[in-house]
């Protein structure tokens, strides 16, 4: 929340959701709502080659007055094909409204992912691709069920990194290191 505004990332269809906060309870704005899937489309200056892409808002936080939304996208609209995610930065108006100012991309399935900020960093996590950590570092995916190994070897931490109240385009990626492996222990 943000003054008396209230801002939700909607998985399922892919919007940023804007409500007032009034004395009664909360009031949609639907005329201040974000479609993530067509501001991905203008940052990335095409549309999806595939009509089934989907993109996913993932969480929002809220610093110094701008709005931070996680976005993951599924370029083919399935659960097996991640691309890089975006963290994608908005300045909110007065009036609840969403200006967009700045992003920059991060890991590859940020699925369900925590927004953590410390001093002037964004940290957030990614899985790498299919629903768990590690797998063929080439990249490859496989569907469940057919053998081989899910994800793409891509879990990392992204960090974000604000300068002067605006996010940078460039970022910080922690990756696991290569001597660490997933045994099952947790």
């Amino acid at each position: 929340a943000s003054g008396d505004y209230l801002y939700i990332a909607d998985y399922d269809l892919g919007y940023v959701g804007v409500a007032k906060i009034t004395d009664t309870g909360l009031v949609e704005d639907r005329s201040k709502a974000i479609n993530l899937k067509q501001e991905i489309e203008k940052l990335r200056g095409a549309a999806f080659e595939n009509q089934y892409a989907a993109v996913h808002g993932e969480s929002v936080i809220v610093k110094d007055g701008c709005l931070y939304v996680m976005v993951n996208v599924n370029p083919k609209g399935d659960v097996v094909t991640y691309d890089d995610s975006y963290l994608i930065q908005y300045k909110i108006g007065v009036d609840g409204s969403l200006k967009y100012m700045a992003h920059t991309r991060a890991g590859k399935n940020s699925d369900v992912v925590r927004m953590n900020i410390y001093n002037n960093m964004i940290l957030t996590s990614a899985i790498g691709g299919y629903q768990e950590y590690g797998g063929n570092p080439m990249g490859d995916n496989t569907v469940p069920g057919e053998g081989g190994t899910l994800g793409n070897g891509d879990t990392c931490i992204t960090v974000g990194v604000i300068n002067g109240g605006t996010l940078a385009s460039e970022n910080i990626k922690v990756v696991v290191p290569e001597k660490v492996e997933e045994r099952g222990l947790d």
